[in-house]
């Protein structure tokens, strides 16, 4: 192998190593101020449905208000039903694991805002800095459920 070529070589190998799009992963809590997950863990999920914690309070407050007027019908209409903001995602796969605190602190981890400024790129055709998305929520001490999820809706 020649200089130049050797040279070439070098040249490319960084762009090749920080280029590669990383799977990023995000932790569920069901007690976060700024999200509530409207269901319970313990079944098999096909969706994960974040909502917007106050509007979706707001809109239960209403909801209980019409029942005890009796004019509750379900919301039928979109424009009866207080909005709230929502992000859906399809569940692709499921499995238990278990992580060390090593293993967790190396995981590309990402917050709330992230997903709900990211989350949409991969359905919106747009350029993305991220492979797949994880969801992880923990069961255990060490024991989480992970699920492999694409989003299919974002209701702003």
């Amino acid at each position: 192998m020649t200089v130049n070529k050797l040279y070439i070589v070098l040249l490319f190998i960084p762009f090749f190593c920080f280029t590669q799009k990383k799977d990023v992963y995000f932790l569920l809590d069901k007690n976060h101020p700024t999200y509530i997950i409207p269901y319970d863990f313990k079944k098999t999920l096909h969706k994960i449905i974040l909502s917007n914690r106050n509007e979706y309070e707001q809109r239960e407050v209403k909801k209980a208000e019409d029942k005890k007027k009796g004019t509750y019908t379900g919301y039928a209409e979109l424009d009866e039903a207080p909005f709230v903001s929502t992000m859906e995602f399809t569940v692709i796969s499921r499995k238990k694991i278990e992580l060390t605190v090593c293993e967790f602190q190396i995981l590309n981890l990402v917050d709330y805002k992230w997903i709900e400024k990211n989350a949409w790129k991969k359905i919106g055709q747009q350029t993305s800095d991220f492979k797949d998305i994880y969801f992880l929520y923990k069961e255990k001490d060490k024991s989480y459920i992970l699920y492999k999820v694409d989003m299919t809706v974002s209701i702003h």
